[in-house]
């Protein structure tokens, strides 16, 4: 549910009379929320906030487990993604997040967890624009998996922040 008055998107829990604030970007800012998406008790979804005052704006994608409530999300802009289009994510059963973006060349990446969000996207591979499958990107504890447009499958082992500075492979 987004809130245009307040700006906030919230999330109700089933047998919770209390709402969860999932979003809030404070004021002179627009919120827009969505692509939601269950990954067992958490609920995905992507978000793109744009500044009214200063001008600005960012993309994230996050999730929050709607058991715990505890709510993850990673900033998805940076010099690497000035020109940036996100078209798929999904969520590990330890909440780190794949997603599947459209820069300058199609990246597949994941955003590990940390004490208070998720981390920079760290690259799995890089590809040709519209070459992989968004429907098709999965993610466990240890594997990335996708499928390319044409149906080949692919897989790589989740990399780890210490992996960020290594060689990036090709889907």
């Amino acid at each position: 549910m987004v809130d245009a008055g307040q700006q906030e998107a919230l999330a109700c829990a089933a047998g919770s009379s209390t709402p969860i604030v999932i979003a809030n970007p404070g004021p002179a800012n627009q919120l827009e929320i969505g692509d939601f998406r269950f990954f067992g008790e958490r609920l995905g979804f992507d978000e793109f906030v744009i500044g009214l005052g200063a001008g600005g704006s960012s993309t994230a994608v996050g999730w929050v487990n709607l058991q715990t409530r505890e709510i993850r999300v990673g900033l998805l802009n940076s010099s690497a993604h000035s020109n940036y289009d996100l078209r798929a994510y999904a969520v590990a059963p330890d909440g780190a997040t794949a997603i599947i973006a459209d820069t300058q060349r199609e990246t597949l990446e994941v955003l590990p967890v940390r004490a208070h969000g998720l981390g920079s996207p760290v690259v799995v591979c890089t590809t040709t624009k519209g070459r992989l499958a968004p429907n098709s990107l999965a993610i466990t504890t240890t594997t990335v998996s996708w499928r390319t447009a044409g149906g080949t499958p692919g897989s790589a082992p989740r990399p780890t922040a210490a992996e960020a500075a290594t060689a990036v492979e090709r889907c």
